[in-house]
């Protein structure tokens, strides 16, 4: 589970070879955004309210470094690409809207019996792109900007072989 930056369920694979790693993985938001209220002109068109639905993938690449038998730390860079749904509208505003961003992270690993064990993996995202309707939304709303942008956590139990 992710918190803070685009909270969700982070699904995702991943392994080490040697001490390297690297880990893909789909990010699914639980809730849909704010709403957000569009007119089409600058006339007394009644605005449309349209809320969007986050999701996103991202990639990382780390190298861990054991800390006994059963902990490891792992450095990682990576990347997230965040992108946005409208939810139960037929128009066009800022559907499609994306950003991709830069992400360091320290992942901590802790085994907790033979085939099973806990994460934790504090992160800070940065834009590198935002499409022009994510600019636009992060002006209207700083919730847009903290999903591309701060200090996040990732929290989760993982399987390994």
């Amino acid at each position: 589970y992710r918190v803070n930056v685009l909270s969700g369920i982070h699904l995702g694979i991943g392994g080490y070879i040697g001490n390297f790693n690297l880990e893909l993985a789909y990010i699914l938001s639980l809730k849909e955004s704010e709403s957000i209220y569009w007119t089409e002109n600058d006339s007394d068109n009644m605005p449309n309210e349209v809320t969007y639905q986050f999701n996103g993938i991202t990639g990382r690449f780390g190298y861990g470094i054991r800390l006994g038998s059963r902990a490891r730390l792992t450095p990682q860079v990576g990347i997230n690409h965040l992108f946005l749904k409208e939810k139960e509208t037929a128009q066009f505003y800022a559907n499609g809207a994306y950003s991709t961003n830069g992400v360091l992270a320290l992942k901590f690993d802790c085994a907790l019996c033979s085939h099973l064990g806990i994460t934790i993996s504090p992160e800070y995202s940065m834009p590198i792109k935002e499409s022009p309707g994510y600019k636009k939304l992060s002006s209207i709303s700083d919730t847009f900007k903290k999903y591309s942008s701060g200090f996040g956590i990732k929290l989760g139990t993982y399987i390994f072989f």
